[in-house]
């Protein structure tokens, strides 16, 4: 076994199979998921380049076992207990010195990982971003303290700091206030205390500027090659018309589309994201792009649907709601490129969309090596 916390950890389901046989047991999950729909192109799975240290972000939370300060990944089936590790094979390859870092600070200064049952203890995640076209890193402290706290103990959280900028690739370092009772990582104040304000990633040419909370797909080497399939489906969309492309996050998409003969249209809902695509497109001197920030339902609900020849679709895990879902069977737009994280929900709206629609193309990407988690593009057109 080629990693040491396998299989108590919770991260990876498959370290006990070689890539082949999770390439295989994938494709054929796909394949059997959306037998019923008939499709007429099935794609071979599209590996990872990258099977080891491929992840661009991770979060690690604190714990606490005796007087050990614990850091590292919730366990499997177990997500109470706290894992300590050194290294990760997905992850950066340094990430230990990182991790000693925040666990040695928290015993020199007395800081308790927060328990989120309790609601007691003040630190409670690592967060960190890798770059792999860059190699930079950003380095997210997460604290359960308030912002009056946080600047009454400020000598302590400055030592922190200054031990992380002494890591090599560290660039950029920020700490986030969050003593809120859920466990959504950076729901609070975030607060850059040294270094870039971004980093960078690169996918195909084209530069993404990544703050704290930027949506990247995890592994870069493989969302290019998700993000070149989701290019040819849309050229292969034939006839004259805009791209509309939904819940576009930084633009992740949209700038692939960008050199296609079209306009296009981004929106997403969160005022953050359409900033960060706003940015990324003039970082890449593009300007056939036009972001919106509204709500899916709200835009579609009064979108010119003649104009558009082309629909994207890569909506959250959960999938559509069922007022987008019927908004989109009612526009009778002619091309479908629908991405999804989450397999069994995408099948869930291709039930309702094959009403209307063929199912032409499925192209599953292998985004999360070791995993049970696979990524899948399905084309749809009009009948």
């Amino acid at each position: 076994m080629d990693c040491d916390y396998f299989p108590t950890c919770g991260g990876c389901d498959f370290r006990d199979k070689t890539y082949s046989e999770q390439l295989e047991y994938k494709e054929k999950f796909c394949n059997n998921l959306l037998a019923r729909f008939n499709v007429t192109e099935f794609s071979p799975i599209i590996p990872s380049p990258q099977t080891d240290h491929y992840r661009h972000k991770m979060d690690f939370c604190a714990g606490k076992a005796g007087n050990n300060i614990l850091l590292g990944m919730r366990q499997k089936s177990r997500s109470t207990t706290v894992v300590d590790i050194q290294n990760c094979r997905v992850f950066f390859p340094g990430l230990g010195e990182i991790l000693e870092i925040f666990r040695k600070w928290c015993r020199d200064h007395g800081v308790e990982p927060y328990e989120l049952y309790k609601a007691s203890g003040e630190f409670r995640y690592a967060s960190i971003r890798h770059s792999k076209s860059s190699g930079k890193l950003m380095v997210v402290g997460v604290f359960a303290i308030s912002s009056e706290e946080f600047d009454r103990q400020k000598e302590k959280f400055q030592a922190l700091g200054k031990e992380l900028q002494e890591v090599s690739g560290v660039a950029s370092i920020y700490f986030c206030i969050n003593n809120k009772l859920s466990d959504e990582t950076f729901s609070g104040d975030l607060r850059l205390w040294s270094g870039e304000k971004y980093i960078s990633e690169r996918l195909n040419g084209m530069d993404y500027l990544v703050g704290p909370t930027t949506f990247l797909q995890s592994n870069p080497s493989a969302c290019a090659k998700l993000y070149q399939a989701v290019i040819e489906a849309a050229r292969d969309c034939a006839g004259a018309g805009d791209i509309l492309d939904m819940y576009c996050g930084c633009a992740g998409i949209s700038l692939q589309l960008a050199g296609l003969n079209a306009r296009i249209k981004a929106v997403d809902n969160s005022p953050r994201n359409i900033e960060d695509a706003r940015e990324n497109a003039r970082l890449n001197n593009i300007n056939n792009i036009e972001f919106i920030c509204e709500d899916a339902e709200a835009y579609l609900a009064k979108a010119k649907f003649e104009e558009i020849n082309t629909l994207i679709l890569d909506p959250p895990r959960s999938g559509l709601s069922k007022k987008t879902l019927k908004i989109v069977l009612d526009c009778k737009i002619k091309n479908i490129i629908y991405v999804s994280c989450n397999p069994l929900n995408l099948r869930e709206d291709l039930i309702h969309l094959s009403q209307f629609y063929k199912v032409e193309k499925a192209i599953p990407v292998d985004m999360f090596p070791h995993t049970r988690h696979i990524e899948l593009a399905v084309k749809l057109t009009k009948q």
